[in-house]
């Protein structure tokens, strides 16, 4: 079992248009949208056999089970978290660079109000051969203003 280590990977300011019903991460444009917002966006990685970080309702937790595989959960809760919205979170586990799965959970918005994205599990296998590249799991956050609909 590794311990816990968190590496910044990036954080970046990326124009995020919004929709009636949903939102569009990582600075695509919608046709027609109601505000234009800036969406901040922070990518994680880590090398940790277990992860369990919450932001109110949102989170992303990772559990490494028998050295076999890893059981992921994550999910963006539309919350209010260090004064921004957390409308998006995202987990890929990657292995020598490669991406071997991802999951996103996405908040939308209707009717002047957000809703919670769905939450996602999801499991991954892990290789048990000596010196084989290790499972690295990243993560990332999807935040903006909270008065943005």
């Amino acid at each position: 079992m590794t311990t816990a280590v968190l590496n910044r990977l990036g954080r970046s300011m990326k124009p995020t248009a919004f929709r009636l019903s949903s939102f569009i991460v990582a600075g695509v444009m919608a046709v027609a949208y109601l505000s234009v917002g800036f969406a901040e966006h922070t990518a994680l990685a880590s090398t940790s056999t277990n992860l369990s970080l919450v932001w109110g309702t949102s989170y992303v937790k990772t559990q490494e089970r028998l050295q076999l595989s890893y059981n992921c959960k994550l999910k963006a809760g539309a919350n209010e978290y260090s004064g921004k919205r957390i409308i998006g979170v995202c987990g890929t586990f990657t292995r020598n660079g490669a991406q071997m799965s991802k999951q996103c959970s996405n908040a939308s918005s209707s009717s002047g109000r957000w809703v919670s994205g769905p939450e996602k599990n999801w499991n991954q296998t892990d290789d048990l051969r000596p010196n084989y590249p290790k499972t690295i799991f990243n993560y990332s956050r999807t935040m903006i203003a909270p008065n943005i609909y």
